[in-house]
């Protein structure tokens, strides 16, 4: 408490009142968090207006990559002990934690006594299709961006999820150069920004300067808290 009060750059987090949606002040804390839950509600949840029927005929008709049957194969495949194990030791250690309150040190310490465990519940998860309420639940906390002085929201998913997603991603990331264009350069492995920059600057050089050119940098806002 002492270190907060002496602390002037703390008084930045403290959120005194927000405002609803009809630009009215809330101040209790009962209030701001309700308005905060009310914004993320509203942030997560899905604007799309298409059917599943207009979904399927954009799928089947664009042009785009497959993966190969044997990819398709692998990816189904029942997890391993050995796979687990890994997930364990891939994570990197002081992430915040979810609702469920255990560290990533905690599953290194008692990996022989979880890892089987997590291969009935990841067989049984095969086998229902659906995941256990607890791995769906997410708490999400807002982190104040000084920049913008606009509070941005965060989704602290429980340790037991972020692995699972982790081993998943494991299976997919050496299939991934051969269906993702080049021109991607982040979470490829082997692709880079620099490619990119390169890839302009010649561009620039072979049109020269007697030709208007124009790049165009497409970025979407709020791009990983939207669903679409």
């Amino acid at each position: 408490m002492l270190a907060v009060l002496v602390c002037p750059c703390c008084e930045k987090d403290v959120v005194l009142e927000v405002k609803d949606g009809q630009g009215l002040p809330q101040y209790t804390t009962e209030q701001v968090s309700d308005q905060f839950c009310r914004y993320n509600v509203d942030l997560h949840r899905s604007q799309g207006t298409h059917d599943d029927g207009t979904a399927i005929y954009y799928l089947e008709y664009i042009a785009m990559a497959w993966l190969k049957a044997e990819h398709s194969k692998c990816l189904m495949a029942p997890l391993r002990s050995g796979e687990i194990r890994a997930g364990f030791w891939d994570m990197p250690p002081g992430k915040a934690l979810g609702i469920g309150g255990l560290t990533f040190d905690f599953y290194k310490t008692y990996q022989d006594l979880l890892i089987p465990h997590f291969v009935t519940l990841y067989e049984e998860m095969a086998e229902t299709g659906s995941m256990p309420p607890s791995m769906s639940e997410t708490l999400i906390v807002t982190m104040l961006k000084h920049d913008k002085l606009l509070y941005r929201p965060l989704s602290l998913l429980n340790v037991d999820t972020k692995m699972y997603l982790n081993i998943l991603a494991n299976r997919l990331l050496p299939m991934l150069p051969g269906v993702v264009v080049l021109e991607q350069a982040d979470f490829i492995p082997g692709h880079s920004l620099t490619f990119n920059l390169w890839m302009l600057f010649g561009a620039m050089q072979q049109i020269g300067a007697t030709v208007l050119v124009a790049a165009v940098f497409l970025d979407a806002e709020k791009a990983f808290d939207l669903v679409e």
